[in-house]
């Protein structure tokens, strides 16, 4: 029974619509008795009209069944692929951890009937196979080599991809583990007299174009990019402080400025992000806090920022926050070593210094 295709369909198409679920009526008139989330829900097929039979009802006293362990032994699971079926793909998350996620089986058995004592009649009933276990992904998403970054001098280049993808670091000054290094000194006695602060920042922001010569381009970019406290996994006070709301829902936007783009349309090619750090910036020359390395990521969403563990041992990076993982898209950025210095990422700090 290994390999059996249980369901295919060449025109099928993600839907974010609900599923209506409707019952006929005495009158013989269908209504509607409930909704469900989006979600796929297909008949699946029997092959030889035999093949849930003999899989699980058959096996009925057998050691295969007789307990959990036994069971994932016998019946290795499903196998879900997806094809391109043209140029234009389309993605879905499947929440199979989900308790509506299952597999349930229709079948009729026969028991007593108490109102004719010695005979039988037949019972409908169901049978659910939940979604527990192992889950694996298959999906290969190595659409471009991307080079051994150069911690020293900076790169060229930034490429940030979502899933098992890549990320970008940040380190402010050249700071070095300590984040401490000749330009980030300098900045410091540029700002302040001791414990007085000889300048005050009003905004300070670190911008990063796209390179559109390394990438697809349009509607496909991310929308929103995330910055972070890469030495500690949190948030920058700057996330924690934006509280701004747009009329689309989108959250963040003053200190995550969502991806500009030509003629600000939705499905022109981006320009650039922009990210204000002011009050980070504010912490380290006011408050003696530490310059920590920031981590740049894409994300589909900018609320999502918990920090999932990664599993094996890297020196480097432990974990990375959830929004990544889930994200499809990824982007080039320019770096700051790229010849092209108009283009080049740089912090901007905008400040007032007191005349007295």
């Amino acid at each position: 029974m290994e390999g059996q295709i249980l369901y295919e369909n060449d025109m099928f198409t993600p839907s974010n619509q609900q599923i209506k679920l409707f019952e006929k009526n005495d009158d013989g008139d269908f209504v509607e008795t409930s909704q469900l989330a989006p979600s796929i829900r297909v008949k699946m097929d029997n092959p030889g009209d035999v093949y849930w039979q003999d899989l699980i009802f058959n096996k009925e006293g057998e050691q295969v069944i007789s307990n959990q362990n036994n069971f994932f032994e016998y019946f290795r699971g499903l196998y879900i692929k997806a094809e391109s079926a043209g140029i234009d793909g389309s993605m879905m998350l499947l929440n199979l951890s989900s308790s509506t996620a299952n597999i349930t089986l229709y079948y009729t058995s026969d028991i007593d009937d108490s109102q004719n004592p010695g005979e039988t009649k037949s019972q409908n009933n169901t049978y659910v196979l939940n979604f527990v276990g192992n889950k694996v992904s298959l999906i290969d998403n190595n659409f471009i080599t991307i080079p051994e970054g150069d911690p020293v001098n900076g790169d060229e280049k930034l490429y940030l991809k979502g899933g098992e993808g890549s990320m970008a670091i940040i380190n402010l000054f050249n700071g070095g583990e300590d984040g401490i290094s000749d330009e980030f000194t300098q900045f410091i006695e540029d700002f302040t007299d001791g414990d007085m602060p000889k300048r005050l920042v009003n905004e300070a922001y670190l911008e990063f174009y796209v390179d559109q010569t390394s990438i697809l381009g349009g509607e496909e970019e991310p929308n929103r990019i995330y910055l972070y406290d890469f030495n500690n996994n949190t948030p920058l006070i700057d996330y924690t402080f934006d509280q701004s709301v747009t009329a689309d829902g989108d959250t963040k936007t003053t200190h995550l400025v969502p991806l500009e783009r030509v003629d600000d349309e939705p499905n022109k090619e981006g320009i650039k992000y922009k990210v204000r750090v002011t009050e980070h910036i504010n912490n380290i020359v006011l408050r003696d806090s530490t310059n920590v390395k920031l981590g740049l990521i894409v994300t589909t969403n900018v609320g999502s920022v918990d920090h999932i563990n990664l599993l094996g041992e890297d020196e480097i990076l432990s974990s990375v926050p959830s929004g990544t993982i889930l994200s499809p898209r990824g982007t080039v950025l320019y770096g700051n070593n790229t010849a092209n210095e108009g283009k080049k990422v740089k912090l901007t700090i905008y400040y007032t210094e007191p005349e007295n």
